[in-house]
């Protein structure tokens, strides 16, 4: 049995699938199994990661498109390696990375770890982020990247990817914070997030769709009972205004005040004392950065006198 299974989902991506896959076997930790799971590309993806099925070290399985979240899952139960790593297929690590994470989970025992990020546009790196060892950190990256999970917790509490056509690693993370505790956190961006405007995850928010079921994603997390219970359920408030600004921004006023409506009496009905969560203040959570603090709290407040209609006219831009 090989230590760790690095998985990564493979969908239309012929221009940077090499530089992923190369710089995953170039690890300096060995003792690792890559799993590639071709979405049913289009492109010529399939045939670029076939050349690499020579290297003892990787499996190559195909499936038909059914989206990340499915061919995640599908990695996960062919899987060998005691412990689970993801890798966006355009993204690509340093050589110590495996090595890094391996080590960190194995001497400490720890269910996850999770580290930082370099973000690359046009092969430049304009942002590295660090994670402090503070309470937030966590759910700072919320992509299933940047971390490594112990398989047999992933198997003993039945966490997986929900299938959805938006946010399936939230609900991901989330059930992982809702089940444990024992979560390390290391001041460590061995990882390189590609920013691909044609990619999913940054065009699927652009405006409301119908097709992005937001509701359905939030019903089906455990709001009610889990570890840091307040802390979990600001993450839930948070999402939801980050939702509302990102997705708004260029949907209309009307949309905008429609889908606040929808968003906020679920909160209202699922998290009825969320106005009074202590973690709703410029000076919490701890490894929150300010801005964002700043952002959620000022939206609370435009909420709260009753302005999110004026708001959503100087907001939003769709006409």
């Amino acid at each position: 049995m090989v230590k760790v299974s690095v998985i990564v989902p493979v969908y239309n991506v012929e221009k940077f699938i090499n530089r992923c896959v190369d710089s995953i076997l170039s690890q300096t930790f060995k003792d690792f199994e890559l799993i590639l799971v071709n979405d049913g590309s289009k492109d010529k993806s399939l045939e670029i990661i076939e050349k690499y099925r020579m290297d003892k070290r990787v499996r190559i399985f195909t499936q038909k498109n059914q989206g990340p979240a499915v061919a995640r899952n599908f990695g996960i139960s062919v899987a060998k390696g005691s412990y689970i790593m993801f890798i966006d297929s355009d993204d690509y690590i340093d050589s110590d990375y495996v090595e890094t994470y391996y080590n960190k989970i194995k001497n400490c025992n720890y269910d996850v770890v999770v580290g930082g990020y370099k973000r690359v546009v046009d092969d430049k790196v304009k942002f590295i982020l660090k994670l402090k060892n503070e309470e937030f950190s966590k759910y700072i990256v919320t992509g299933p990247y940047c971390r490594i999970i112990k398989k047999s917790f992933l198997e003993k509490n039945n966490i997986s990817f929900l299938n959805t056509n938006s946010s399936e690693d939230v609900y991901f993370n989330l059930m992982i914070y809702n089940t444990t505790n024992k979560i390390g956190i290391i001041d460590y961006s061995g990882y390189y997030y590609f920013y691909n405007s044609n990619s999913i995850s940054n065009t699927a928010h652009k405006g409301f769709k119908k097709e992005i079921k937001i509701i359905e994603l939030l019903d089906l997390i455990n709001v009610k009972e889990s570890y840091n219970l307040e802390l979990n359920q600001y993450y839930v408030i948070r999402y939801i205004i980050w939702y509302l600004l990102y997705s708004g921004k260029t949907a209309t006023p009307k949309s905008f005040v429609l889908e606040y409506h929808k968003l906020f009496d679920w909160l209202e009905k699922n998290i009825p004392n969320y106005k009074k969560n202590k973690y709703l203040s410029i000076f919490a959570p701890k490894g929150e950065p300010f801005k964002y603090r700043l952002i959620i709290n000022l939206f609370m407040f435009i909420s709260n006198i009753k302005m999110v209609s004026l708001f959503s006219k100087v907001y939003c831009k769709g006409r």
